[in-house]
């Protein structure tokens, strides 16, 4: 009967799910069902399910989980009406096929609140049912006859989705032991440890590697005065390390002041920058590394520091091949450094910002949107939908925000409801009202950097029946500390002295017990 994969996994009485106001599911299947249960797209499809009898063989949902508010429950709930047997269809556009786009909101459909790739859809189901009562029939990415060669502003022709087919099985009789993994070991034959009964046992105690550092590198590749700031630092190293051969790699410009300090057994000059970037641009980051390499290829080194407090130049750094690399590492954003000092930059982390997330990142139900605002009517909203805005899925840094919801009421009402999360919902970072008047201001800590920010305003009593939203006003803090660009590269020099040189770090200990 049908002309495609799915013939062998769909039942001739089988379901559809489908959402209010969107479309009924794709022909292209070749698939006619003979009962629709359409669903709110801002509801979990519990209302609408609760009167479908159980004992299904086949459930279908197409295009309806990027869309619906809670996919979860929807999943379990549809699961739940299956027979033993039956299998559960679920169909979802594909991130990298309808979308490519890394991040929301969709560049074809409004619709969209979530984009898939097969992992996190597996995952989906995976949060929402019991995984010991159901199998995993297929999970493919469906290609058929799909046009690689579209561009980004056309649709592309032919399949472009997922799709997953989950068979629900009966309930293994071990499964609640798996559920209880305490009782389910318990219940296993323990093993007998025999204790040695003859010979002394030998403990060894293993720290860093403890041979000498013999060989140093010294990336600073700053301008003149930064690199001035250094020669402390630079003189600790040396005299930790008072036979090492210490080679510096500099900016040109700095060449004699290195030069004149004869702390240096070798100056290589690496122009990473212009010395004055007004003047002349600065060089092609691809070029710099190819460079760099070039420099430094065939060498290796005991110890690599790079002193530059701006993380440009770590890339360079993780170039070297050496025993141990050391450098500032703001947020634990390189955690393949192996010593390394977390403080923030008086420049970068200092600095205070401030920006406009525009309303074209955020999708919205109930309204209309411009080049420059979206208006939001509520009598073009059904009750059942709480979520009006959501967006703009993006990243945030470290730091303390001020978030100014920029909201033009044209009628009266107090407040709305707010939400900041990430993991597409799954992670709420913080919840509260807005207050419209005239401050509609909250204050957000991000205690790490977050990718994939979201920001959803939500009904609310007192609300505004109509208003425009003109989009969202940022201004990130700078970060405290009052630790000098001189005085954060000698702690690091005196944290590397400490690391590779104390007895209770660097000497490996033997002690050798008797029985």
């Amino acid at each position: 009967m049908y002309s495609n994969f799915l013939a062998e996994f769909v039942d001739k009485d089988a379901i559809d799910i489908a959402v209010i106001g969107g479309v009924l599911p794709d022909t292209a299947d070749d698939i006619m069902t003979g009962l629709v249960i359409w669903v709110n797209a801002a509801s979990s499809g519990q209302s609408c399910l609760q009167n479908l009898t159980s004992g299904r063989n086949c459930i279908l949902m197409r295009n309806v989980l990027q869309q619906i508010d809670d996919p979860r429950a929807l999943i379990r709930e549809a699961f739940e009406k299956l027979a033993t047997g039956g299998r559960l269809v679920i169909t979802v556009p594909h991130q990298f096929l309808f979308e490519r786009k890394l991040r929301l909101p969709s560049r074809y459909t409004d619709s969209s609140i979530r984009f898939y790739t097969p992992a996190t859809l597996l995952l989906q189901v995976e949060e929402a049912i019991d995984m010991n009562e159901c199998r995993v029939r297929l999970l493919k990415d469906d290609d058929r006859n799909y046009d690689y060669s579209s561009p980004l502003e056309q649709l592309p022709s032919g399949q472009k989705r997922i799709v997953l087919v989950v068979e629900r099985i009966a309930r293994p009789t071990w499964a609640n032991q798996v559920v209880n993994e305490a009782t389910f070991l318990s219940s296993l034959p323990q093993p007998l440890l025999v204790p040695a009964d003859s010979g002394p046992t030998k403990t060894y105690l293993i720290s860093p590697f403890s041979a000498g550092i013999n060989s140093v590198i010294i990336l600073k590749l700053d301008h003149r005065g930064d690199f001035k700031l250094a020669d402390l630092a630079m003189k600790v190293i040396k005299e930790t390390f008072p036979s090492a051969r210490i080679s510096l790699v500099c900016g040109s410009w700095n060449l004699s002041n290195a030069q004149s300090s004869g702390l240096f057994d070798e100056i290589l000059t690496l122009d990473m920058f212009s010395e004055d970037s007004s003047a002349k641009p600065n060089p092609p980051r691809d070029l710099i590394i190819r460079t760099f390499k070039a420099m430094i290829e065939g060498k290796t080194f005991d110890l690599a520091v790079d002193f530059r407090h701006f993380v440009d130049s770590r890339i360079l750094l993780q170039c070297i091949n050496a025993r141990y690399r050391s450098g500032f590492n703001n947020y634990n954003s390189f955690p393949w450094l192996d010593i390394s000092l977390d403080l923030p930059s008086p420049t970068v982390d200092g600095r205070v910002e401030q920006w406009i997330i525009s309303p074209s990142s955020f999708a919205f139900r109930g309204g209309s949107r411009t080049s420059s605002y979206i208006h939001i009517d509520i009598d073009l909203v059904t009750a059942a939908e709480e979520c009006l805005i959501w967006g703009p899925h993006c990243a945030f840094a470290t730091g303390q925000y001020e978030f100014e919801f920029l909201i033009d009421c044209l009628d009266g009402g107090e407040k709305l409801r707010y939400d900041i999360c990430t993991d597409s919902g799954r992670i709420i970072l913080q919840a509260g009202e807005i207050t419209l008047n005239g401050m509609n201001k909250v204050y957000f800590d991000a205690p790490y950097s977050l990718d994939g920010v979201e920001i959803r305003i939500y009904r609310a009593e007192n609300m505004p029946k109509k208003w425009f939203f003109n989009g969202i006003k940022v201004r990130k803090s700078g970060a405290g500390g009052d630790i000098h660009q001189q005085e954060a590269m000698l702690l690091l020099s005196h944290l590397i002295a400490a690391r590779l040189t104390l007895p209770t770090i660097n000497n490996i200990f033997i002690e050798k017990t008797e029985k």
